[in-house]
Parts: structure tokens; sequence; C-alpha cells
């Protein structure tokens, strides 16, 4: 990693002519900027620096004396060197006698209006831009101007504009991309505040953060000259994250900037490469909207999420509510949120029919505390405990136990997550669950008599043995809870799908072919079937993206993990997109599986492909026989955190998905 370019100065320079300021005639004033660095767009470079040219897309705030600021257009001059600024609402004489005027370039820039007490304006650098060809996103570009013009109040004023912001310009080589992989967006984390909102004081210039982020997220899909705009901050010896999201998955790296370099100052381009050899690309962490409360359980993992906007909310810290952070969404689902924005795992909360929200962040239960302001806990108590409900269209109700009428909504004059009475000036909220978490259900069934159950996933799979006489018409197939089903003969059995946590009956009973009624049939009762819940997570090979050939070694998910090795065997373990698509192991290979730590595996389900004749060992547990495509391996008397299979000395082994169980 190399910083270039550091000195490129985007420094405020006005014309050589003596400015003049004459008296107003009709109380208004005429406000320009002439020939200065700064809005919006970069030009072709002159040596090393960069000139900015004025367009009409963003407006401008103007405050005269800390009055609250007027909204102006720009009109730009032809070369766009210049430009007229034109209030909406024409800006007066107050008859103080000393006549200052603050501007603020772009308007949008303004996150609350300019501060007369602390002498101060509240800004915000966005914390996702979306850079132009050749230029920084114009939202981040950030300039303000001050100019006193004494007792006489003026005709015109000659806006000053200085950059308050600094600008990186990032390039990445030997990142290695798919075919059709293509690059969506580059996340810069710094270990300090570097965009949001932030404090500029005008008695000295500096900035200080109000509710600032670390993470930056650039919308982009190039692999050089990726501009950005930041506040200004040293980073040297310093480390920032970087994660290159694509359509395929993430790659991530972290760089130390040597001493002399990293340090990004107001109204400069810190141009800096880095090098992404070996970076293995990642699977991405995927979000998906939730549009149902019953797909929300224990263990789910969740984030609150903005209704219509890309904002998901933040870590707590030291605040007493959950700031906004920048997300992106692609049509029902998220991917890769920053580090950011808090990640809540649901456990029960303390009243019948309650969740709780424990952050991960500090593993504590996220509790309100007091009207709009929100606190964590190590106890859990009815102010940590929450009510939800989903709508059909995934608006979600997050509604306090002990205060049922504060849920939890987003502020639009204040941008955060909090508790508010539901009303005007508050925007709704939707969860997203991380997918994978939460527990499925996986009833656990005790079958008497004639009728067989297979459990699959959340299905509950029944077949029966055919009466003696065999003179069926049909079947009808009953349980609780669930509407009755007519069966063909032909078909063979029924799958109940998506079973709640409970206790069921199933009956099913052979209609004779030669009675509309059950007065001939022959039925068979099953007894109570126990339904439990059980974590699992599946990690689906074929679905990795693996070239043909492709050496596979390590697969991780969000709790288990595949390690794929050689172990004393002469071929190392290869995805092969041939035949039945699969990971393939040989001779005296090895495969760990294992989840994270305390946790315990209780069974692994296997699907196999093509070839499946090894002899496989494994060092715990019982492995079972291999049924069509599937093989089952379960745990003793004590579930261990890893298991080893190994293959024995001939044959091969393939494997589609593994899927573990464990708690």
């Amino acid at each position: 990693m190399i910083l270039v370019g550091a000195a490129a100065v985007l420094a405020s320079v006005s014309c050589n002519k003596e400015e003049v300021i004459d008296a107003s005639k009709d109380g208004t004033v005429r406000f320009y900027a002439n020939e200065i660095k700064t809005k919006t767009e970069f030009g072709t470079p002159d040596g090393n620096k960069y000139p900015t040219l004025w367009t009409n897309t963003e407006k401008v705030k103007i405050s005269l004396n800390y009055a609250a600021a007027v909204e102006a257009t720009v009109t730009p001059s032809v070369d766009r060197k210049t430009a007229d600024i034109t209030p909406a609402t024409a800006i007066t004489d107050d008859a103080s006698g000393d006549y200052t005027f603050y501007a603020l370039s772009p308007a949008a820039a303004e996150a609350s209006n300019i501060n007369k007490s602390y002498k101060d304006w509240d800004i915000n650098i966005p914390s996702t831009q979306t850079p132009g060809a050749n230029s920084v996103d114009e939202k981040a570009q950030i300039a303000i101007a001050v100019k006193s013009t004494g007792t006489v109040f003026p005709a015109s004023v000659a806006l000053p504009f200085a950059h308050v912001t600094a600008y990186g310009k990032l390039s990445f080589t030997n990142l290695t991309l798919s075919p059709g992989e293509e690059v969506t967006s580059v996340t810069l984390t710094s270990p300090e505040n570097w965009v949001g909102s932030w404090y500029y004081y005008f008695e000295d210039g500096h900035m200080a953060a109000h509710s600032g982020s670390k993470a930056l997220t650039i919308n982009t899909d190039k692999t050089s000259d990726i501009w950005f705009a930041c506040a200004p901050i040293d980073l040297q010896t310093k480390t920032l994250g970087i994660s290159v999201t694509t359509t395929d998955g993430s790659y991530s790296k972290d760089i130390t900037f040597p001493s002399g370099k990293g340090n990004f100052e107001a109204g400069k381009i810190g141009s800096f490469t880095v090098d992404m050899s070996g970076v293995i690309r990642q699977d991405p962490i995927v979000y998906t909207l939730v549009d149902d409360v019953d797909e929300l359980s224990t263990n789910s993992e969740i984030i609150i999420v903005h209704s219509s906007l890309d904002f998901a909310a933040g870590k707590l810290g030291s605040e007493t509510y959950l700031a906004q952070r920048a997300i992106t969404k692609t049509g029902v689902t998220i991917k890769d949120p920053s580090e950011e924005v808090e990640v809540f795992k649901i456990a029960d909360g303390n009243q019948s029919g309650s969740i709780s929200l424990i952050c991960k962040s500090n593993s504590k239960y996220l509790t309100w505390s007091s009207t709009t302001k929100l606190t964590s806990s190590e106890s859990l108590t009815d102010a940590g405990s929450w009510t939800v409900t989903v709508s059909g269209s995934g608006i979600a109700g997050i509604a306090n136990v002990k205060e049922p009428g504060r849920s939890i909504l987003y502020n639009n004059s204040s941008p955060r997550f909090s508790t508010y009475s539901p009303g005007t000036g508050y925007a709704d909220v939707n969860i997203y669950k991380k997918n994978g978490t939460g527990a499925a259900v996986l009833p656990k069934v005790s079958i008497a008599g004639d009728i067989e159950a297979e459990v699959s996933g959340k299905n509950i799979i029944v077949t029966w043995t055919d009466p003696a006489d065999a003179n069926v018409s049909k079947y009808k197939v009953t349980c609780t809870g669930q509407a009755d089903q007519n069966v063909n003969p032909n078909e063979g059995g029924y799958i109940f799908e998506n079973l709640a946590d409970g206790e069921y009956v199933i009956t099913v009973t052979a209609i004779a072919a030669n009675s509309s009624t059950h007065r001939n049939s022959n039925t068979w009762t099953s007894s109570e079937l126990e339904v439990s819940s059980v974590t699992f997570e599946e990690i689906d090979l074929t679905a990795k993206g693996y070239a043909n050939g492709e050496d596979v070694t390590t697969v991780s998910g969000s709790v288990a993990a595949l390690v794929f090795a050689k172990g004393s065997g002469s071929n190392a373990p290869k995805y092969y997109t041939s035949g039945t698509p699969s990971v393939r192991t040989y001779a005296k290979n090895t495969l760990t599986v294992s989840v994270s730590a305390g946790k315990k595996i209780s069974k692994i389900e296997f699907t196999l492909g093509g070839t499946k004749s090894a002899t496989v060992t494994a060092d715990s547990g019982t492995l079972g026989d291999i049924s069509g495509s599937s093989r089952t391996w379960t745990a003793g008397a004590t579930k261990p955190n890893s298991v080893v299979f190994t293959n024995g000395s001939s044959n091969q082994m393939h494997y589609q998905k593994v899927k573990v169980y464990y708690e």
C-alpha cells in the first residue's frame, strides 16, 4: 500500500482584483462566488491541483449573523468557475451594524441549523457516497464561507468558500474477480469517526464528531480512481479496514498506513493503492426482510431498518438512542451491513408472548429507559421485553412491555432510532433476519401402529401401510390444526409443511371404493407427535461459486465451519462441476465439522452426490448408512464441538450439502 499525491491542493483562492462592498440600495444582498477552487466537480488537474467547478445540482445555505440559514440556488457562469447565488428568501438588514455572512455548500450538508450560542454549524458528511466518474459525490464535498463586511450593510458579497472535508482516491491492484463478477461497493472502516454528523466551529475552524461514523460505504463498480470524502483525519500508523463487495461476495483486508502517509487534510487529496494479492472471496452475510412474525424465533439474529430509506439502527454505545447507519437494500435483502450496525439476538422476554433483544455488541438486553431513551442492561426486566408484530408488507411493530404505548421507530427530525409514540414525524421500521439463524422447527416423532413419519426440516412426511383389502378410493389424512387432505392411493403419502412448535395427532383413514362414508373404512391413529425447536445451519457447497477443479479447504458459515484436508492421502479435496457438482474427497482425506465456541453438535445431515463408496469413520458418535443421497451422523451421550470424518484407504466420497444441528 502506497500513499501518493497527498499534496494535491484544493485551496480557497479568490480573484486577484480588489473586492468592492457597496452599500445596499434596496435592503437586499447579491451573493456571488468568484473563481474559487470549491464546488463541485473536479476538473482536469493542473499539475498537482484539481480545479473544482460549480454546478446547479445542489443548493447553498446562507446565514446573516447566525440567523436561521436560508436556502439559495446556484447559477454557474459559462465556464463554471464563478457563480451567482440567489437566496429563496431575501436576506435583509438586521440593523445590527455588524454584518457577518456564513455560507454552507451544499445545503444538503446541513444536519441542523447554525448555532449562535456555540458558534458552530452541524454538518453531515454522508456515510454512503456515490462518486462521479472523476469526482467526489457532490453531497460529500463540503465547503464553508465566512465573510465579515463591517458596519455597512452590503449590496453584494463575494463568499470565500473553503473546503472543510478531506478527499481520497483509492485504487486496487491484483483484485482477481471471477467471470461475470462485478464490484458493487467498497466499505472503508476507520479506527476513528470520519463521516456522519460533525460540528464545525467558526472561531478556530476545528471539527468535532456529533454523531459520527467509522464506516464509509462507496457505491461504485470501479476498481481504480475511487473518490471519497471524509472529515480531516490523521491515520498515520493506524489501520484502515477495507471490504470490497461484489455480486458474488466480498474481499476484506486491513492496511496500516506508514508514518508520513495517511494524513487526510481538508482541501487535499490523499491517493493510495491497495494490493489485494492473496485475498480470498468471502460469501456475503445476507439479511432478508421479515414479512411474517412466525419467521422469528429464539436465536434469530436481526437488524432494525428504516421502512423506506437505506438506514439501519446502529450500536447503542454511550448514547440513549440507536444512531442511523447506512446500509444498501437489494430487493428484500441486505448484504454485509457494516460493523456499526447493531445485530440483535432474539431470546425469551420477561412476560409470556414477549421477546428480548440482546445487543451482540455488548451481550446486554436492549431496554427502555425513560420517555424516548434507550439503554442496555445486564438483567432482563419488563422494560427490556418487547412484543413484535409484522404486517404482510413487512412493517414491524416493536412495542415495549413496560410502556406499551412506545415502540421502536425512526425519528425524521433528529435522525435516529428510539422509542416513540407512533404518529406524525416518525417512520415505520422493518426487521431483517440473518439467513440461517433462529430456531428451525424439527418435529421429533414417535409413531404407533401402521403410520410412519419422517422428519425433514419443518415438515412431517407421513406414510402408511395399505389395508388388507386394498379396495381403497382415497385416504383421508388429518393433522391437528391443519386442513384435512384427500390423498389418492398412488401418491404414497402426504407432507405437512412449516409446522410450529406444539403437539400433533395424525390420523389416516382409508376410504373403501364402494362407500362414500367411513362405515367400511380402516383407520390408524398415531400417538402424539412431539414437536420441538432445534437450531441448525446448512452449508450448500454447490452454491459457493467454486471453479471446476478448484481446491477446497475451509468453508465457513455463521456458526458452523467445514475444513477439508488432504490428511495422509495423495490427493487433496477439490470441487468438480462435472457429473453431480460436489466437493470430492479422496482416500485418507478428512472432513472436520465444527461449530462456534460454546456450542455443541447434536446431528449432521449430509447430502451426497456422485461417487459415495468410500468407507468413512467418525471420531465420535454414530455415522449411519447411506440412503439414496442422504447420510446422517448423530452424537452420543456427550455432544462434541467438532467431529472429524476420515475416508478409508480407497475410493471417494462426494459432498454437496452439510446441515449441522447444534445447541
